[in-house]
C-alpha cells in the first residue's frame, strides 16, 4: 500500500481515534462521508499508526459473522460457538484496543448493539465509517430506539468527509506530493475529471503516473491529465 498522505481528513480522523483511546467512557465514535472520500483509506491509515484492527462489513452479515472476523482480525483461534459465544471470547482482548468496523452501512443494529456492548463493558474503542446510509437507522423510528444507548455513546465525535472543493486541496494533498509543482490549469483540470473526490484522484493520478514514466515526462500537464482520463473512462465502460 501506498504512503498515506496526511490531509487535513486523515489528521482530523486520526485525533478522533486518539480521543477515544483516552476516553474513561463512551469510547465510540463515527467517521461518514460519500463512496470516494477515503473512508479505507483512513481506516488502514488508523491501522498502522495505531495499532488498530480493522473489520470490513458487507450485506447480509450476521452478529456472529461480525464477531468471528473480529476474532480473526485480533488472531485469536477462531472456533464454533454463537454469538455470544464470540463476544464472551472476545471481552478480555479488545480492553484498550481500537477497533474500526468499515463499511458499517451494512450492519444492521443487532450487530451495532454487539458492538456497543464491547465498548461499554469491555473498554473497547470504537470508530464507526460509512456512509450516510449509516445515518440513518439512529434517525428512523423502526431501528432509533434500538440504537438510542449507541447515539448518546457517540454523541459529537463524529467526523464527516467531503470530497475537496477547491483547487488548493488538490495541489496540497494530491498533486504537489505526487507530481511537485503544477501549473493552475493543469490542476484546475485534474480537479474537474476526478470532481475532488479522493479515491478518484489517486487513481487519476496513478494513471497519470503510468503515462509519465515510460515517455520520461516530468512535468504533469493538461494533455496527461486527459489522456489518463480517457483511460480510466475505457476501462470503467469495459467492466461495465
Amino acid at each position: 500500500m501506498n504512503p498515506v498522505i496526511e490531509t487535513q481528513a486523515v489528521q482530523q480522523a486520526l485525533t478522533l481515534a486518539q480521543t477515544l483511546l483516552s476516553a474513561d467512557s463512551n469510547r465510540v465514535g463515527k467517521i461518514d462521508g460519500k463512496p470516494g472520500t477515503g473512508k479505507s483509506t483512513i481506516a488502514h491509515y488508523l491501522v498502522t499508526q495505531l495499532n488498530a484492527v480493522r473489520v470490513c462489513a458487507y450485506q447480509g452479515m450476521t452478529t456472529k459473522n461480525l464477531m468471528l472476523d473480529l476474532c480473526m482480525a485480533l488472531g485469536l483461534d477462531v472456533s464454533g460457538g454463537s454469538a455470544a459465544t464470540q463476544i464472551a471470547r472476545l471481552r478480555p482482548q479488545v480492553r484498550n484496543r481500537l477497533v474500526i468496523v468499515d463499511e458499517a452501512n451494512h450492519l444492521k443494529w443487532p450487530q451495532l448493539e454487539g458492538l456497543r456492548f464491547l465498548a461499554d463493558e469491555a473498554g473497547m474503542a470504537l470508530l464507526l465509517m460509512g456512509t450516510d446510509i449509516m445515518n440513518r437507522q439512529f434517525r428512523t423510528p423502526q431501528t432509533g430506539v434500538y440504537l438510542a444507548q449507541l447515539a448518546s455513546r457517540i454523541g459529537a465525535k463524529t467526523l464527516h468527509l467531503t470530497r475537496m472543493r477547491r483547487i488548493d486541496e488538490g495541489q496540497a494533498y494530491v498533486l504537489q506530493p505526487l507530481f511537485g509543482n503544477v501549473e493552475r490549469a493543469t490542476a484546475k483540470r485534474f480537479m474537474q475529471v476526478s470532481q475532488g473526490y479522493w479515491r478518484d484522484s489517486i487513481e487519476l493520478a496513478r494513471a497519470c503516473q503510468r503515462l509519465m514514466v515510460p515517455s520520461g515526462l516530468t512535468q504533469l500537464s493538461i494533455d496527461v491529465v486527459e489522456t489518463a482520463a480517457l483511460w480510466m473512462a475505457e476501462g470503467r465502460r469495459d467492466l461495465g
